[in-house]
């Protein structure tokens, strides 16, 4: 009787621990050994960036008050003479470093839990790791947005924008109200949602531990588990349902903002080309411009006449500036801010991408221990390209030998009312310029460059 008990048992306790082997390994996915050294590798670069951010941060406290008014602001207020309303545009390049600072510390705690949960399979039991990797994304959404309205601004507002048909360009911008909801409440809205998937995550992650609780305990016991087991695949199946529409969402937003990043830093990368072609003398810096432009404006927008003596002068100081040291500095600044948007918009890409492959693949992510591998690491790769990125704006911060005030740099003065023409802010009556009005444009052209990469560089 024991014989036969013992042989009928055994083959019953084989079975039982086939059963909880496939639980184990379900719950508790193998990985390639590759994994665990390339997170370490992606957590240092990531404190690399932490350092560099800080340092970004830090540097203009520590180069006096001129240094620090010129680079940490948050926002500034920009009126126009026909609107009341301010609009608010936010510091493009501090957006992106305190963005970085954000998103790396957040990746940090998700790669710190990942790489526990390969070590120590009772880590995965955790239900919090998909919520820091749900929400590490929005603060890249962001600085990306900040910058791209950062940008989208300058071009709007600059007085080197052409006119149409005599009419401003700033006359057609949208409704300060409007443009100033676009810009805070989109990222709001990202941030939201995130945070809203990320709570799904836990409730989704809790439910699966609490399955595949259920039924091991289940199986151990020789009970009847088939109820149990129907649970535990209802909510593995709950959760790469979550996990799959969190990816479609942060696919659609981050379409959206490689759209429109890309748009806007085109057209200030192309008006910055203007500048320096007008500051090397390759470009004329009125073209199109006659003496009786002013003729189409009315009211207090109404500027001096412009003569060809003040055309003449202008061009005779473009010429002076052509092939001088500002002149050369613009341009090198210009291929800097050049690579470092292109590099900005590959990170967007590269973002975009990851969340398709997580829409599209999530189920062979859990299946799949090649996809499973990948998924790991992809998942917070970005952090080479932002170490590059933030590489190049703290040295360009750093190489900065001058401390000495941007000849344009705002001002609690230029929160006033931004002239309607390229005329009236070159012919220097609304705004308190002391320089001779054919120097303000080309000081004007070379602050857009020269000085701006720290708080515009996007």
């Amino acid at each position: 009787m024991l014989n036969t008990t013992s042989s009928a048992g055994a083959p019953q306790d084989s079975q039982i621990s086939i059963i909880l082997s496939r639980l184990d390994q379900s719950q508790h996915p193998y990985v390639y050994p590759y994994v665990s050294r390339l997170l370490v590798g992606l957590g240092i670069i990531y404190l690399v960036i932490i350092g560099l951010a800080l340092v970004i941060l830090a540097t203009p406290f520590l180069r006096g008050s001129a240094s620090r008014k010129k680079n940490i602001w948050l926002w500034r207020k920009q009126y126009l003479s026909s609107r009341p309303t301010p609009y608010y545009i936010p510091n493009g390049g501090l957006s992106i470093v305190i963005s970085q600072l954000w998103s790396s510390v957040l990746f940090e705690v998700y790669i710190y839990l990942s790489y526990r949960a390969l070590q120590d399979p009772q880590a995965t039991l955790s239900t919090y790791r998909y919520f820091w990797l749900t929400v590490s994304y929005t603060p890249c959404f962001t600085g990306f947005w900040f910058s791209g309205f950062s940008a989208l601004y300058i071009c709007l507002l600059s007085p080197e924008r052409p006119t149409i048909g005599g009419v401003s360009s700033r006359g057609s911008m949208l409704h300060p109200a409007i443009m100033n909801s676009a810009c805070v409440g989109v990222p709001v809205l990202v941030t939201l949602t995130a945070i809203q998937w990320g709570i799904v995550s836990i409730r989704a992650t809790h439910e699966r531990v609490e399955a595949y609780q259920a039924v091991v305990a289940q199986v151990a016991s020789g009970q009847d588990f088939s109820n149990e087991m129907a649970r535990y695949t209802l909510a593995i199946q709950r959760f790469v349902a979550q996990f799959r529409w969190a990816s479609l969402t942060w696919s659609i937003a981050a379409l959206i903002e490689v759209s429109f990043y890309s748009y806007t830093i085109t057209i200030f990368l192309r008006l910055l080309k203007t500048t320096v072609d007008v500051a090397s003398g390759k470009r004329n810096l009125l073209v199109g411009c006659s003496s009786d432009y002013n003729s189409t404006l009315e009211g207090p927008s109404r500027s001096p006449a412009l003569t060809s003596e003040r055309i003449g002068g202008t061009q005779t100081v473009i010429r002076a500036l052509s092939g001088s040291k500002s002149s050369k500095n613009l341009k090198r600044n210009y291929r800097m801010l050049l690579l470092h948007c292109t590099l900005l918009t590959v990170v967007l890409v590269w973002h975009l991408i990851v969340g398709i492959a997580l829409t599209i693949k999530i189920g062979s992510v859990i299946d799949n221990i090649a996809w499973r591998s990948v998924c790991i690491w992809v998942t917070v790769s970005s952090s080479v390209l932002s170490s590059v990125v933030l590489l190049l704006q703290s040295w360009k911060l750093l190489s900065e030998t001058s401390e000495s005030p941007t000849r344009f740099m705002p001002t609690k003065q230029s929160d006033v009312s931004m002239p309607e023409n390229i005329l009236q802010l070159q012919m220097a009556e609304p705004l308190p310029m002391t320089r001779p009005d054919s120097f303000v444009m080309i000081d004007q052209c070379i602050a857009s460059c020269e000085k701006c990469p720290p708080p515009l560089v996007m």
